[in-house]
């Protein structure tokens, strides 16, 4: 990313938000549901029990939790552009991720002659990109380790930044709703990862992509030129 785009005000990418309409649904349907149950109780005996007031307070915290990340995915970002000497800058931050911890995960970096040698970004912003995609390669990689490439290749508008992982292939469902909010095929996650990295891209001029390889595994590549 240039000076030039930097500087620029682009505006937050479009999203689909049926996957945070279905889980809206379902966690105000229980808050709903805790109040039907109240009314149909006795008035001269309570049977509330502990169980029941922390099944309300779950799901009225992930909708307001919902509500809230919904409404930051909205707004434009607030860009604090700065020029960053790339490789080492990445390879600093790859490096203090966790999936650098598991003996069975081996990361290999390819450096394409050509990729500019600072780019300009919110170093902070473009940090949380790294890591979100990079926690989907720690997913993709869980139990069975394998391969994740860093690439720089391109030069000009052309830069990119490439992480393949070396897991299974994607299905055609979840290459296309991958990058959507709230959406995730893993239990416990709440699916807006790959939607923050796409935002962050886009707000800086750039785009983020996920294809599967012939070659076997996923790519991410963050455009950033």
């Amino acid at each position: 990313m240039s000076t030039q785009t930097a500087n620029r005000a682009y505006p937050p990418p479009q999203f689909d938000w049926s996957y945070f309409i279905h889980n809206l649904r379902n966690n105000l349907g229980a808050v709903v549901g805790f109040f039907e149950c109240l009314e149909m109780m006795p008035k001269t005996t309570s049977t509330m029990t502990p169980k029941m007031i922390g099944q309300f307070r779950h799901a009225s915290e992930k909708a307001l939790k919902d509500i809230e990340e919904a409404s930051y995915l909205l707004q434009s970002l607030s860009l604090e552009p700065t020029d960053i000497d790339v490789e080492p800058w990445l390879k600093e931050h790859v490096g203090q991720h966790p999936i650098c911890s598991d003996s069975k995960v081996k990361i290999e970096w390819k450096i394409v002659p050509g990729f500019p040698k600072t780019l300009q970004m919110d170093k902070e912003l473009f940090a949380r990109a790294i890591k979100e995609i990079l926690d989907n390669c720690v997913d993709a990689l869980a139990g069975k380790g394998g391969v994740v490439t860093v690439s720089l290749t391109g030069a000009g508008s052309q830069a990119a930044i490439e992480i393949h992982n070396t897991g299974d292939p994607m299905s055609a469902e979840i290459l296309e709703s991958a990058v959507q909010p709230f959406f995730t095929n893993k239990q416990g996650r709440r699916g807006l990862g790959l939607s923050w990295a796409r935002k962050i891209a886009m707000e800086h001029g750039g785009s983020l992509s996920i294809s599967n390889e012939k070659k076997g595994g996923v790519s991410v590549i963050l455009q950033v030129g």
